[in-house]
This record gives structure tokens, C-alpha cells and sequence, in this order.
């Protein structure tokens, strides 16, 4: 059979049955022309290799196993090794490309060096989106979150009350009153909220809806102005129509951060030991088109300050003390 025939019947190049040959795995005899003139045992010993290569398997390997010189199950027990190190390692290289796709994080120049945190949790608590942000932004999750931490707030407030109530008036709330008084301070504690002026975090109470999150070609922000504006935010939260503004990086004019000392003693110990001196920093964005947005002592979660360095050195020009706030935030 002639080389075209056999390119037909096999569907194998002329290049690779050459290159067959040349390895050794066949030796094809020849007409008097000098013509290749391909064998049935030729024939069967590259339907032998196209499947042998068909599983992967290393050429050097095929000549071993068609001459005998190895088994067939121990090549197989070999590739099965192989593989599952490969599947271990492609599901490691899958984790690290979805964990910086959903950091949507632009390539940075020492994006190696930069740790992705793949951590999930539960209602959003703490971190709420997998990009580098400085607050936190609100989610449905820590909508949800809220909603249930005040509703048992206000149901402790109200019991509290009634037992003070009790034995101070000797006076018990009917039920009507204790759902009465209980709703309304879920209303008030609700409306506080939206207000946002309930702070956030630790140990420097911040804004609770304002945030800023870096995404491959800029940021989004979302800055609160009152009752109205911070009600349809949230509302278009749960719509999952988030109603935030989105800047370019070539629309930021500068960055400030100053860290600035300011004192903290928790809440249930006010009584009983000094205040403490932390090191907080705050942020002020100023954008080419005139506007500005400030962010008031922000929580910055997990390896997110590292991410925001990197990203402030290499995609913000104007950068005001940066070196002071990477130094403080080493301390």
C-alpha cells in the first residue's frame, strides 16, 4: 500500500509515518522503484501506535511496549500517575485564574508576589466581594445580615426595657405594647441605618454603604447623601442593579491617604481602662472631572492592603503620602 493510501485509511500525515519510521517503530520495505510500499503487519503496527498515541502516550514508550520491552498495564499504571498529578495540578491553576478573574484585578507587574485570598464567607461576614476594596461593599448577603442582627437587637432592647420597667414602675408591657414598642425600634434602628449613621468597624467606627472597589480598569465608588440616595442604593442592592459610579483609572486626578492617630476604647470596657492609640487611615480621592470622595477611617480586610498598594503605585500617578501609610500600616 502506497504512503498517500495509507495517509487515507489512517488518517496520519505523511510527516508523522515518516517520522515512525525514522523513530524505528516500523521498517517499511520498498519496490524496485525505491517507492514506500507499506505491509498489512505495517498496516497493524500503525493502527497499534495511533492508538497507543491517541492515549497519550510518550513515543519512546510506544517502541518499548511494541517490542516487548515493557507491559503494557505498567505504562498504563505510569500515565495513570501522570494524569491524576496533571488533574491535581490543573485544578490548583484553575482555582488561582477564577480566584484573580474574580478579583478582576488588571495585571500588575508584581501580580506574583501578590497573594489571592480565596476565603468565602458566610453573609458576607467580613469581606463581601472578592475584589481589593477599601470599606466594604454592601451585598445582599449583609443586607440580609443587618436585618437579622437589629431585628434580635431590638426584641433584646424591648425585653430589657420591660424588665427595668417592672421593677422600677412595677409596671409590665401587655403584648400588644412589647410588639409595638419592638417594631419601633426596629424602624428606628433601620432608618439609622440607611442614614448611615450607625458606624462600622474597628477599632475607628466608619461609614457602613460607603466603599471603594478597584476592578481591572478602574473603580467603583459609592458615596451617601442622605436618607433618600442611601434608601434606593440599598433598594437597588437587593434588585442586584447596584447603583454605584464607575471612574477610569485615567479619570483620577489624585489619591491622599492620611494616617492620622485617633483613640479607641471599646464600648464595654469605657469604664475601666484608658483609651488606646491607634493608627487609622483615611482616604480622599480627587477625579479629573472636579469631584472628590472622601472615605473616613475604611476597614481594609484581608490582603487587600497589599492589593491596594500595588495597584495605587502602578495605575494612579499622583499619589500623596502613600510611603508614609505602607510604613504606619507595617506597624
Amino acid at each position: 500500500m502506497k504512503t498517500n493510501e495509507v495517509e487515507k485509511l489512517l488518517g496520519i500525515s505523511k510527516q508523522t509515518l515518516f517520522y515512525y519510521e525514522k523513530e524505528g517503530l516500523l521498517e517499511v520495505p520498498r519496490d524496485v522503484n525505491g517507492y514506500r510500499n507499506y505491509s498489512d503487519t505495517n498496516i497493524s503496527v500503525l493502527q497499534s501506535i495511533k492508538y497507543l498515541r491517541n492515549l497519550d502516550i510518550a513515543i519512546d514508550d510506544v517502541g518499548l511496549i511494541l517490542n516487548g520491552d515493557i507491559s503494557f498495564q505498567d505504562i498504563l499504571s505510569i500515565k495513570t500517575d501522570e494524569i491524576e498529578d496533571n488533574i491535581e495540578k490543573s485544578k490548583s491553576l484553575l482555582s488561582d485564574v477564577e480566584t484573580l478573574r474574580e478579583k478582576q484585578s488588571p495585571y500588575l507587574t508584581n501580580i506574583q508576589n501578590l497573594e489571592s485570598d480565596t476565603k468565602r464567607y458566610p453573609f458576607s461576614y467580613w469581606k463581601t466581594t472578592d475584589t481589593a476594596t477599601i470599606g466594604r461593599r454592601v451585598t445582599r448577603g449583609i443586607i440580609f445580615r443587618w436585618m437579622i442582627s437589629f431585628f434580635f437587637i431590638s426584641i433584646t432592647l424591648t425585653v430589657s426595657a420591660s424588665i427595668g420597667l417592672a421593677r422600677v414602675a412595677n409596671y409590665s408591657l401587655t403584648g400588644t405594647q412589647f410588639v409595638l414598642i419592638t417594631i419601633t425600634v426596629i424602624v428606628c434602628l433601620y432608618i439609622a441605618l440607611i442614614m448611615d449613621v450607625i458606624p462600622l468597624g474597628t477599632p475607628v467606627g466608619s461609614y457602613r454603604l460607603r466603599f471603594v472597589e478597584f476592578t481591572e480598569t478602574g473603580v467603583n465608588y459609592y458615596q451617601g447623601k442622605g436618607f433618600k440616595s442611601n434608601l434606593e442604593y440599598i433598594i437597588s442592592v437587593i434588585r442586584g442593579m447596584d447603583k454605584v459610579t464607575s471612574k477610569q483609572f485615567s479619570d483620577i486626578q489624585s489619591v491622599k491617604i492620611n494616617t492620622v492617630t485617633r483613640y479607641y476604647r471599646p464600648y464595654a470596657y469605657r469604664s475601666y481602662i484608658p483609651a488606646m492609640q491607634v493608627k487609622v487611615p483615611d482616604f480622599l480621592f480627587t477625579f479629573k472631572d472636579g469631584t472628590s470622595f472622601y472615605l473616613y477611617a475604611p476597614m481594609i480586610l484581608n490582603n487587600d492592603l497589599e492589593w491596594l498598594v500595588a495597584l495605587l503605585k502602578e495605575k494612579v500617578e499622583n499619589l500623596v503620602n502613600l510611603d508614609d501609610f505602607i510604613e504606619k500600616g507595617k506597624n
